[in-house]
């Protein structure tokens, strides 16, 4: 989780996104338990997704890729876009972290591996098992943390491939 918020720190860092201005969400922002719906989708604008990022996955879907039976999700780091779902064996948290520009932070300091098929290019951080994905003027990045037990490569690929409709 921490190594998520390291490179999340430095991808907004990277991009300006700390000084972009959001638009709120109108369900409760930063909470989500239930399945993701149509009217909880977020706009895009030039600096990535602006919705409620917790309404992008539901606890039953992490469950079903990732075994882990987590708690609802909440805002992780006041201020940044991000949702995390946490359970007794691991996490899950997701990052809207700005615009293209977001995109080219780790991956232009050799940090990362291309992903091939997963939204319009993606990259996977080692480091801090980290997908970071872009998708036309979002970029995001997924972290499944299960400690001690397996790299969450595979995990996390398939929760962007629930997420990328839905932005």
């Amino acid at each position: 989780m921490l190594g998520g918020f390291l490179v999340a720190t430095l991808l907004a860092a990277c991009s300006g996104a700390g000084a972009q201005s959001t638009t709120p969400s109108a369900a409760t922002p930063g909470v989500s338990g239930a399945a993701p719906t149509q009217a909880g989708r977020g706009a895009v604008t030039g600096g990535g997704y602006v919705g409620d990022v917790c309404g992008l996955l539901s606890a039953d879907e992490i469950l079903e890729v990732t075994g882990l039976d987590v708690a609802i999700g909440r805002n992780a780091t006041p201020g940044q876009r991000d949702c995390e779902w946490y359970s007794d064996r691991g996490a899950v948290t997701v990052a809207a972290l700005g615009g293209p520009p977001a995109f080219d932070g780790p991956r232009s300091l050799n940090l990362s591996s291309p992903v091939q098929g997963v939204g319009d290019a993606a990259y996977w951080v080692g480091a801090t098992d980290e997908l970071v994905v872009r998708a036309g003027p979002t970029v995001f990045s997924i972290n499944v943390d299960l400690p001690n037990v397996r790299v969450s490569y595979d995990d996390a690929v398939q929760l962007a491939t629930l997420v990328l409709p839905r932005l």
